[in-house]
């Protein structure tokens, strides 16, 4: 059973590669998962020695990506808190010095300063409007970009494993800063209001006989009565939705197989230098259908799938891991557990986490993260080891 801790460039740059390395190893961590494309956020940084609430670029490698992998229009840009150096580079050796695997953990798809620049290679949803936060998979650009980062990491960096987030379709839900509404939507409202619609996926659809424009009219039409009401509207379940509609039943289809297709070339590429890949599913798991996320068949392509708990719930926790491993072999399932005190209230909340791990035999556990937890919550790890 593994135990892996994730961590930011800037820990490396602010604290020094070998002190934060040193610590990890002194927590009875197996290794690290450092985060090599990111997104934007505001961290509070509690034993940072220079920051204290800090806002990353948004969008940007935190390696030296070499373009000969990207001959598209969408080409990654390396963070300027890196200067000359290479922070990859430098902890990669460091890992080797410590014993520790390194895992790149790639944001590939969820990227709003390459959406806003290339706004026509984003996902559209049934209005046309564009969701600038995600490049949609199914736009060949988008694909390419996503295949890029993989070969370049593999093929220059010494990797144990590249751990691939938002590889398909983005929900709504996954929100944006100043969010503004006045209206509220169900789950099932914001699982349609996740679908994509652009010209990609709907000549994805016509190759399958799959009219994109019909399935848009069934969606606008469900969302009709939430933006006409005054008040709360309820709404069938999605999945009622998609059983009453074998159209959109097909539609969800065709999106599940585009992520499948991108997750193979993945594989190939990495498992071809020898380096695992790592998967990171939706959850709750509900959002499995509207996310396009395939987890028979990603279970069987990914070396190991990684489930999202971020929930204090034990039993919401519990029924997540019985819904995966009705489709993912257990050995191959790891647990992604944010440490930070609204999703672990206590420390006997963490240890009952870590117990469903012997439950049901998983293959180890994620912590989020070591840039954002107090030192004292990080001993948690070194007492449970």
């Amino acid at each position: 059973m593994s135990k892996c801790l994730y961590v930011y460039a800037w820990d490396f740059i602010d604290e020094g590669t070998d002190a934060v390395l040193e610590r990890i190893k002194s927590l009875g961590i197996d290794g690290i998962a450092m985060a090599v494309t990111y997104h934007a956020g505001r961290f509070i940084l509690p034993h940072n020695p220079k920051r204290r609430v800090y806002f990353p670029e948004d969008g940007t490698a935190y390696f030296r990506p070499r373009d000969r992998y990207y001959s598209g229009p969408i080409k990654p840009k390396t963070a300027s808190m890196l200067g000359s150096g290479d922070t990859l580079a430098e902890v990669a050796e460091g890992c080797k010095r410590f014993g520790l695997s390194l895992t790149a953990w790639t944001v590939c798809l969820h990227n709003t300063r390459l959406g806003t620049q290339h706004p026509e290679f984003t996902a559209r949803n049934a209005y046309g409007d564009h969701y600038l936060y995600c490049l949609c998979p199914a736009q060949p650009p988008a694909a390419e970009y996503a295949l890029g980062l993989v070969e370049d990491l593999t093929a220059n960096y010494s990797l144990d494993t590249i751990f691939l987030e938002a590889l398909g379709y983005m929900g709504f839900a996954h929100g944006f800063h100043h969010e503004i509404s006045a209206v509220r939507l169900n789950a099932s409202q914001e699982a349609l209001l996740s679908l994509c619609f652009c010209d990609a996926c709907a000549a994805r659809a016509a190759e399958s006989g799959i009219d994109a424009a019909h399935i848009a009219g069934i969606v606008r039409d469900q969302l009709a009565p939430v933006f006409s009401s005054e008040t709360d509207v309820s709404s069938p379940g999605f999945e009622e939705i998609v059983a009453d509609e074998p159209e959109l039943a097909a539609y969800l289809g065709m999106r599940r197989d585009v992520v499948i297709e991108l997750l193979e070339k993945a594989k190939e590429i990495a498992g071809g230098r020898g380096v695992r890949t790592d998967y990171f599913g939706p959850s709750p798991c509900s959002r499995a259908l509207s996310e396009a996320t395939d987890m028979p068949r990603a279970g069987a392509i990914a070396d190991r799938y990684v489930l999202p708990v971020g929930v204090p719930d034990l039993e919401a926790i519990r029924s997540d891991i019985e819904c995966v491993i009705g489709s993912v072999p257990s050995e191959k399932l790891i647990l992604s557990i944010n440490l930070g005190i609204n999703s672990t209230p206590t420390r006997e909340n963490y240890l009952e986490r870590l117990s469903l791990l012997g439950d049901y035999s998983l293959a180890g556990c994620n912590l989020y993260n070591y840039s954002i937890l107090p030192l004292e919550r990080m001993q948690w790890i070194r007492e449970s080891r």
